[in-house]
């Protein structure tokens, strides 16, 4: 299956997850990953879409809303959601997210630590927790 939100993809929650051997992950900005699903190579291949109500953490601007997740939380997210229908451990993919919080609380003090600094208004108002 193809890992991407597009009108036709089955949600997550109802897939069969005892059938599918291989999951596809478009890494690119939202723009690329949408056009690189349309291409020939991924046309015919089945599409999923996360089915809960996830927000992205993650720290660059992108315009298309909070519930459209970076690659590593996309991944993490759908193998939490297959490890849950087949009744497994969801937790062990927590660890795929080690570098992605680590970067975030690298910002996150670097902002504290610099309490001039300005955050851009293009990015969530509430991202930088500055205490």
């Amino acid at each position: 299956v193809l890992l991407f939100p597009s009108a036709d993809a089955q949600s997550a929650e109802t897939v069969d997850w005892s059938t599918i051997k291989q999951i596809i992950v478009i890494d690119g900005t939202w723009r690329q990953a949408k056009a690189m699903s349309q291409s020939n190579a991924l046309k015919d291949i089945k599409r999923v879409k996360l089915s809960g109500d996830n927000q992205t953490l993650f720290w660059r601007y992108q315009p298309h809303g909070p519930h459209c997740l970076s690659t590593i939380e996309a991944i993490r997210a759908i193998y939490r959601e297959r490890a849950v229908a087949l009744q497994e451990d969801a937790q062990a993919f927590d660890n795929l997210l080690w570098f992605f919080v680590h970067q975030y609380e690298m910002i996150q003090a670097d902002y504290r630590n610099n309490p001039d600094r300005h955050f851009t208004s293009r990015h969530r108002s509430d991202y930088i927790q500055r205490k």
